[in-house]
């Protein structure tokens, strides 16, 4: 089993470009969501198959819960001894909340991992994403997580954006540098509708940047960092030797995972004669605690059947560039939608899009750039 993602709904501020499920008005219901998350745990620890290798809390903001709530899940954790198994402990946190009591806390419960939401070192820019937080908390904060111990962190970076210039994009990479943080995540903004961003853009406030702009910073951000020797492993992110995600590679390899929380997702992955399916719990904070309280999960599930499971064999395979698809393992679960893409493979190996590598099919140098049609031209519709 991958392991356990545990969904924290709680924001000081919303900021303009996202549309995750979250709340920034909770102080009345927070500790009833808190101990309807660990409720949910419960309920269903019958899940939890095998050994867990990562546990992830992500949001919202996790980095809002006090130290004491903190000491409560993993409490939890250590009665149950997921501890001992887990590779990875993850918390996302916001620059602004990393100060050294805070850090070593989380340290000391077991926390190993840090996912550290930056996304630009330019206050201009942070100012118009209303994030909490500035350059030199966030420069303070990264520096104050190193002296505490963390030696494995993630940062978040926002590329494609139309009120940051190249050059401060580039600026943000010699800090990046400068920092020697382990592991990169390189997201091209993507504006969603119902957003502050997205209701700017329908009024013609926010105009996004052309295809190229945001094509040629993605060849910018890619190439500095290979530069600063991370291995680009992913289509959006970067480690340094032996520094990556343990929980999102679970994801791209589609194992097993449980979420947990309201608006979380779980995943459990069928064979050639069974259906995958996805789980998801109810995004709505209320509702979610009234359900749990009652000891019913508020949850919803989709079937994925053989030709779903393949085009996201597809997706997610190519998306790890390191790894690719294993054909193989794509002949054998999947002969016959494996059999009808062998045309569409072979002019992408010819155009050298895709490159063959040890009976894997990779994306190439050149690929790597139109990952989204290779896609969609693989996929069986």
């Amino acid at each position: 089993m991958a392991g356990i993602y545990i969904h924290i709904p709680f924001c000081d501020k919303a900021c303009h470009y996202c549309d995750f499920h979250f709340s920034t008005t909770f102080s009345a219901y927070r500790n009833d969501l808190i101990e309807a998350l660990l409720a949910e745990l419960k309920l269903r620890e019958c899940e939890v198959d095998d050994t867990i290798q990562s546990i992830y809390f992500g949001g919202g903001t996790p980095s809002v819960l006090t130290l004491e709530e903190w000491k409560k899940f993993f409490t939890y954790f250590k009665e149950r001894g997921y501890l001992r198994s887990a590779l990875e402990v993850t918390v996302e946190v916001n620059p602004d909340h990393l100060d050294k009591v805070y850090l070593k806390g989380l340290k000391d419960l077991g926390v190993n991992r840090l996912s550290v939401g930056v996304q630009s070192f330019h206050n201009e820019v942070l100012t118009k994403m209303n994030r909490s937080h500035d350059s030199e908390k966030a420069l303070k904060g990264l520096n104050t997580a190193k002296e505490v111990g963390f030696d494995n962190i993630t940062l978040d970076l926002i590329y494609g954006v139309p009120f940051q210039s190249t050059e401060q994009l580039n600026e943000n990479l010699d800090i990046i540098e400068s920092l020697s943080i382990p592991h990169i995540s390189a997201y091209q903004l993507t504006i969603e509708e119902n957003t502050v961003f997205g209701s700017w853009k329908k009024q013609g406030k926010l105009l996004e940047l052309e295809d190229e702009d945001c094509l040629s910073q993605f060849k910018l951000v890619r190439n500095r960092l290979i530069e600063m020797g991370y291995q680009h492993y992913e289509v959006s992110n970067f480690a340094k030797p032996g520094s990556k995600a343990v929980h999102n590679s679970s994801y791209w390899n589609q194992v097993k995972y449980i979420g947990i929380g309201p608006g979380a997702h779980s995943f459990q992955k069928g064979d050639a004669s069974q259906s995958s399916f996805r789980h998801w719990n109810i995004a709505n904070n209320k509702q979610y605690i009234k359900s749990i309280q009652s000891s019913v999960l508020p949850t919803e599930q989709e079937e994925l059947g053989l030709k779903d499971q393949f085009n996201e064999a597809i997706l997610l395979g190519l998306r790890q560039l390191d790894t690719g698809i294993n054909i193989e393992e794509m002949e054998t679960v999947f002969p016959v939608y494996w059999k009808s893409i062998q045309d569409d493979l072979k002019l992408f190996l010819s155009q050298k899009d895709l490159k063959l590598d040890d009976n894997r099919i990779k994306l190439s140098e050149k690929g790597v750039f139109v990952i989204d049609y290779i896609t969609s031209e693989l996929f069986v519709l």
